[in-house]
């Protein structure tokens, strides 16, 4: 099975973990640094001019915010070495998760992404402070359907 599942989408895979576990289905992980912003490679102002880019569409706003919510992770790069190494370290933190899916476009990501970055696990403490951002998140807006396809659709960051 292929779900989306990042630092700052959680919920498409831990609202079927136990599900994915319990049917022992190989899960591989598409989109674990969010269009490049849990690289860390965009600021506040970022802009994509290419309307073939997916995030062509985005606003300003939905920018800036989605900005701001991967700072609130970058504390991550400590243990990990990089933003990058730790968003995949995330998913990777996760037993269920058999396979993660990188985009790769030069030979440096492809050194990090496939001599460094296998392994890669989070420390339990940092998985546990993972969860607390998450939930402050999502404070205020239930876990419902309805919150989900906002989210997938892009009404919220």
């Amino acid at each position: 099975m292929q779900l989306p599942f990042n630092l700052l989408e959680p919920e498409p895979f831990l609202l079927r973990v136990a599900q994915l576990r319990r049917s022992r289905l190989a899960v591989l992980v598409r989109s674990p640094l969010r269009e490049g912003f849990l690289a860390g490679k965009f600021r506040r102002d970022a802009t994509f001019t290419d309307p073939n880019d997916q995030r062509h569409s985005w606003s300003a706003a939905r920018i800036a915010a989605t900005v701001d919510a991967v700072e609130r992770f970058r504390f991550l790069s400590v243990e990990a070495g990089t933003m990058v190494r730790a968003a995949v370290a995330y998913t990777l933190s996760f037993p269920e998760v058999s396979a993660v899916l990188l985009g790769t476009k030069t030979f440096e990501q492809a050194d990090s992404n496939f001599s460094r970055l296998p392994g890669a696990r989070l420390s339990t403490a940092s998985l546990r402070q993972i969860g607390a951002i998450q939930r402050e998140r999502e404070a205020g807006e239930p876990r419902s359907l309805r919150a989900l396809v906002k989210q997938l659709l892009g009404l919220r960051p």
